[in-house]
């Protein structure tokens, strides 16, 4: 019965099938509510997830509401927020969306304690919410504008910081918890000309580890997720063949999707990780690993 319901699972979110995403959850959900709640991977959960209003945060705010968590879906964009959490309701989930902008001062405690009292707990949190990387705002070191350092390290790393600080006291609480950071493999292989957005990827990496040295006696975990190049619905929706092609051929696997991070994130929420704590986990179908078939 588990494997027929997986099948139906991936077939419901096949993003060729001619059914609106509604559609597909909707099946998806029937065929894991079946069974009892209990059984779900994240039943008895609460969860944050910032910048989950699309991309990799909605897809990870959905796959957690599947899996019997309740979840907070958080961005700036009020419609794409409420559009998740329709979504994740229609499909028998428990989602609200609370709005904020996180490089404003208090945003971060105050969205934590919003969470806590929309859903009455804290024991997941998310940290995915990132500084947008506007042209001319990042460069090398050699020429880098100090104002644009600071914006995109107090997003990339210090906000981070900030949402752990007030997650920690909840999550003792509850007895357990386990935080993930979406980090980059920039923060290990950068790009030229993106020194700040690399630098505070590797702050967070830092930061996660400290954490799981720091909190590992409270029963709470922090792992980070390093994707490397995910397809997007928006900016990759006319993609070019050729550049299609080229990016295949950088992956042993295939192109992750949005679904492939959010798959990882609900094991490592899970008590299936139970024994995992300061992980990087590289998500990046083997990229890291072996030199690109373009290069020969």
């Amino acid at each position: 019965m588990v494997a027929r319901a997986h099948k139906y699972a991936a077939l419901a979110l096949r993003p060729n099938l001619p059914i609106s995403s509604i559609q597909a959850l909707n099946i998806y959900a029937a065929t894991r509510w079946r069974f009892r709640k209990e059984d779900l991977r994240l039943a008895n959960e609460y969860a944050l997830i910032t910048g989950s209003t699309a991309g990799i945060g909605a897809a990870i705010a959905i796959e957690f509401a599947l899996e019997g968590a309740q979840v907070v879906v958080h961005g700036r964009n009020e419609k794409r927020g409420a559009a998740v959490v329709e979504k994740i309701v229609a499909a028998g989930g428990k989602a609200v969306f609370i709005a904020a902008d996180l490089s404003t001062n208090s945003a971060s405690e105050d969205l934590v304690t919003g969470a806590v009292k929309a859903m009455g707990q804290l024991t997941i949190l998310v940290n995915n919410a990132v500084a947008e990387v506007v042209d001319g705002a990042d460069s090398s070191i050699a020429t880098m504008d100090i104002t644009s350092w600071e914006a995109t390290m107090k997003v990339n790393a210090t906000v981070p910081m900030e949402l752990c600080r007030a997650a920690i006291g909840p999550m003792r609480s509850a007895g357990h918890g386990s935080i993930i950071n979406i980090s980059s493999r920039q923060a290990e292989r950068p790009s030229a000309g993106l020194a700040a957005y690399a630098a505070s990827k590797g702050a967070l990496n830092a930061l996660t580890r400290a954490i799981a040295v720091e909190e590992a006696s409270n029963q709470i975990r922090a792992n980070t997720i390093s994707p490397g190049f995910i397809l997007n619905d928006q900016r990759d929706a006319d993609i070019a063949d050729d550049r299609r092609a080229l990016l295949e051929a950088m992956h042993l696997t295939r192109l992750g999707q949005a679904r492939d991070v959010a798959l990882a994130a609900v094991y490592l929420a899970s008590s299936e990780s139970g024994f995992i704590t300061g992980i990087n986990l590289q998500l990046d179908g083997g990229s890291s690993n072996a030199r690109a078939a373009s290069l020969g």
